[in-house]
Order: C-alpha cells, then sequence, then structure tokens
C-alpha cells in the first residue's frame, strides 16, 4: 500500500512544482518497497522532464522487468523511446495489458501516423478508440487519415464528432473550413466555422490564416458582404493585425465604392500598424486625401488618388484561381500537429449533400 500511497502523492507533488520533494518521497517508497514498479515510473517521469532521458530509459526499462503486468510501465518505456520501432512494441505490450484502455489506442494511432509506415493500422487504433469512447479526441487524428485519404464526407463527419465532443478545440473547425474551400464548396459554412473559432481562440495563429484563405474564397465568388462579416469579427478580436483592417477597408470598398470616414479609420490603424507597408500607406493617404474638404482637388488629382486607393486596395484581396493555387502552400494551413503531414485535398469525393444530409450542416 506504501508505495501505491507514496507513488500517488509524489506525482501529486510534481503536478504542484514541489519537485524536490516529490523526488525524496519517491525515492523513499523505492527503498522501502524495491519490487514495486510506481516509485520508478514516478521518478523516471520527474528525469523525462529533467531532460535526462538516459536516466529516465533506464527507470523505465527497469520498471517493465520489475513488474511486466505494468501497462503503465510500457507506456512509460514508449513514452521514452519517441519515435522508434521499439515504441511500438511498448505500446502494443500495454495495449495487451489493457485492451479496452481508449487512450492506449489513440497513442498507438498516434505513434503509427507520425511515423507514416502503417496508416491502416492507425486508422484502425483511432477507429478502436472512439469505439471505446465516443468522447475521445482520436476523432481529430482518424479525420486527417479519412482526408488523406480524400475520403472527405467521412473526415468531415470525424470532424464534427469531434467538434462535439470537444467544442473548445478549434483544430477540427479549421480543418473543416480549408477542406470546403479547397473543395470550392460551400464558404459561408467555412467562414461560420472560423467565426466560432475566434470566439473560442483568438489569437491562434492557424485561425488567422484560414481566415486569410476563406475570405480570399469569398472575394473569388463575389461574396464580399459575407467575407466583411467575417473579417469584422477578426478585426474586433485581432485589432492588432494590420493585415486584417486591410483587407476589411478593401472589402468594404468593394461594397461602396465611395471614400468613408470608417475606411479612413481602417486605414490610418493599418498604416500605423504596417508603417512599412507601402499599399497600406497608399491607401491611407488617398483615402484622407479623398475626404479632405479645406483642399479643392481637380478631377486629376481625384482619379490619381482614386487609382492608388484602388491599386493599394487590389493588393489586400489579390487572389489566384483556385485550380493554380499551389497545393503545398495550402496544404501548409491545415492543423496537423504531427511532424509529417498526414492530410490531402483537392482530391477524392466532393463535399456535398448526400442521402445522409450534408455532414457540415448536420454539425452547425
Amino acid at each position: 500500500v506504501w508505495d501505491v500511497v507514496a507513488g500517488e502523492y509524489g506525482a501529486s507533488l510534481a503536478q504542484w512544482g514541489e519537485r524536490a520533494e516529490a523526488k525524496a518521497m519517491l525515492q523513499s517508497a523505492m527503498r522501502l518497497r524495491p519490487s514495486s514498479s510506481r516509485p520508478l515510473i514516478g521518478l523516471a517521469r520527474l528525469a523525462i522532464d529533467d531532460g535526462d532521458d538516459g536516466q529516465a530509459l533506464a527507470l523505465a526499462r527497469k520498471a517493465t522487468e520489475l513488474d511486466p503486468s505494468s501497462s503503465a510501465a510500457f507506456v512509460l518505456l514508449a513514452d521514452v523511446l519517441g519515435s522508434t520501432p521499439e515504441a511500438e512494441v511498448a505500446l502494443r505490450k500495454a495495449l495487451e495489458l489493457s485492451p479496452n484502455d481508449p487512450m492506449l489506442h489513440h497513442y498507438l494511432g498516434t505513434h503509427l501516423a507520425t511515423r507514416d509506415i502503417d496508416l491502416e493500422d492507425a486508422e484502425a487504433a483511432f477507429k478502436k478508440a472512439v469505439e471505446l469512447d465516443p468522447n475521445s479526441p482520436a476523432w481529430f487524428d482518424l479525420g486527417l487519415i479519412l482526408q488523406e485519404r480524400g475520403e472527405l464526407k467521412g473526415a468531415a463527419r470525424s470532424y464534427s464528432a469531434m467538434i462535439q465532443a470537444h467544442p473548445a478545440d478549434v483544430r477540427p473547425r479549421v480543418n473543416m473550413a480549408l477542406m470546403m474551400v479547397a473543395q470550392g464548396g460551400k464558404v459561408q459554412l467555412a467562414s461560420r466555422q472560423l467565426g466560432e473559432s475566434l470566439k473560442l481562440e483568438p489569437h491562434s495563429s492557424q485561425v488567422l490564416q484560414a481566415i486569410h484563405e476563406v475570405v480570399r474564397a469569398q472575394v473569388r465568388q463575389g461574396d464580399f458582404k459575407g467575407a466583411g462579416e467575417l473579417l469584422q469579427q477578426a478585426v474586433a478580436k485581432r485589432p492588432e493585425e494590420a493585415d486584417l483592417s486591410f483587407m476589411l477597408a478593401a472589402v468594404k470598398w468593394k461594397i461602396d465604392a465611395k471614400p468613408t470616414e470608417e475606411l479612413r479609420g481602417l486605414l490610418d490603424a493599418a498604416a500605423k500598424l504596417a508603417p512599412h507597408n507601402d499599399d497600406v500607406r497608399d491607401a491611407a493617404d488617398s483615402m484622407r486625401a479623398m475626404l479632405k474638404p479645406s483642399t479643392p482637388q481637380s478631377v486629376a488629382e481625384h482619379r490619381e488618388h482614386l487609382r492608388l486607393l484602388e491599386a493599394a486596395l487590389a493588393t489586400a484581396l489579390a487572389t489566384e484561381p483556385q485550380d493554380e493555387q499551389d497545393e503545398d502552400d495550402l496544404e501548409d494551413e491545415f492543423v496537423d500537429e504531427r511532424p509529417k503531414s498526414l492530410f490531402a485535398y483537392g482530391e477524392g469525393d466532393p463535399i456535398d449533400e448526400d442521402a445522409d444530409g450534408d455532414p457540415f450542416e448536420q454539425e452547425l
């Protein structure tokens, strides 16, 4: 009993930041109960945190030798070994000991996917994880694999399930939105996903990059109102981002095509945030000149200011036809926290309504 209590208490002390006390407690438990693996596991975790991989590996191996029936010991060994074949062996041993642990199935799937050696086994592991636990975060990883294979409806359903299970996680929302854009699909739904993402993580660089992509897709489709609404939300959450204010000004100009104080405010804010951006500065200067009533302008001067303004604003919304976009550049936008990409798009079944309804519509 002492080794159990000491192991748990030592782990708690480590979490509270009392590392010296935790280490002393675990070492005392190891001396009193040398046949127990629990103190070893705790000490190995401390060694990992300290960056002492050699010590962590030695303790992990000793823990599996002392208690070959401990799945926790083999999980620890896999953690220390990282993305290696030996780590896979350790994880499979842990699953033999705890076959109904959804986190272990998720861990195995992530390990296999990271090494990119057997995505079918990784997919099976993720499916087992969500079967055992419908709220498992493995839904996201399953979506990535299905997306890579071009099974976009299946990927969409997986991302939808992830959103339902973990509504605060923006990754599936971002990937769903970008997947729609990549397929030339429903940018309005993509925009709504990113609007929710902004509320959840307004400072996420992934969300910001996705907003740029979705806004440009809206512009390509002529949906300036929708682009303006998304940018308005983004500027409210990220007022320090000059490019968002610049893009919003460009969209509003497309809608109204007339100088306003609101546009001047947006462009002045962007110019202050990006003083070395020539396009932003030209647009701000031209807008101020066009709104200055005390300075009479000739028709030629007005036209020149208008030309400079429109040329500058055009750069904010510069887009390429979707079929000419660089796939590598777009692929970088997708959220995949693994070292190697697991997704692809542009090929495979389109995302549209089928007998079961639109998966995106169902989620929303």
